[in-house]
């Protein structure tokens, strides 16, 4: 079944917008035919189509079932920000791997010119990739924030994790032995921090190693939610 996201759930929901034109002119759906109803509380609902006139359409909800691919645990992505469309490409595929929030960082070597944060075109970006990986919660895109504000932030979590080409120490010995825990990791632009970031980062984050290879700063992100998810055993 296909799947629309909503604002909140009530017995009876009614799509408009993009969701609806996607439901009607492009699925070209019919009235009995059933859906998933997603509103970013865990859970899916299962749907079936009750009307559509023009420019909206109604939906009775049928049943509500706990959604499975929701990760038990949060992981945050603190990155810096990167160029276009290798941007969209990470929020896609960090929003697959289950990522909870996205906070885009400026540092020193950022070379992104427009640091304005798009944010409404990354979180529809997050939207798209949450329905198509079957995920109930989208991840959240947060505004633009400097690497120190970033930094103030960490203590909140119960582990921060830090990929630096100078460490040769691996993630796995690192983990943190609680239930669901709230981690977070930080990753640098192309070129990396310079010396005095790398020493507030490590003042605050768990150095660890991505590999012996350079990766490009969307890679590495990649790379780095795909080993936290491993460590946790959450893949």
């Amino acid at each position: 079944m296909k799947r629309f996201l909503v604002d909140k759930i009530d017995s009876v929901v009614t799509l408009k917008g993009q969701e609806f034109a996607h439901l009607s002119r492009v699925l070209r759906l019919h009235v009995g035919d059933r859906v998933i109803l997603n509103a970013r509380d865990g859970y899916d609902y299962i749907s079936e189509v009750a009307s559509i006139t023009p420019d909206s359409c109604t939906l009775r909800v049928l049943e509500q079932i706990t959604n499975s691919a929701d990760l038990p645990m949060r992981l945050t992505a603190y990155c810096a920000l990167i160029k276009g469309d290798h941007m969209n490409y990470l929020i896609q595929k960090l929003t697959e791997l289950g990522v909870s929030d996205f906070v885009p960082i400026t540092t020193t070597r950022t070379v992104v010119k427009d640091k304005g944060t798009k944010r409404d075109r990354l979180q529809a970006i997050s939207d798209q990739a949450t329905k198509q990986c079957g995920r109930s919660r989208a991840m959240i895109v947060h505004d633009v924030m400097s690497l120190e504000s970033a930094v103030e932030e960490f203590s909140g979590y119960d582990a921060v994790y830090f990929a630096n080409t100078k460490e040769s120490q691996n993630l796995g010995i690192n983990v943190v032995n609680i239930d669901n825990p709230n981690i977070a990791f930080v990753i640098g632009p192309e070129g990396g921090f310079d010396s005095h970031e790398d020493a507030l980062i490590m003042g605050s984050a768990t150095s660890v190693t991505l590999g012996k290879r350079i990766l490009r700063a969307d890679t590495a992100s990649i790379v780095m939610a795909t080993k936290i998810l491993i460590a946790y055993g959450q893949v």
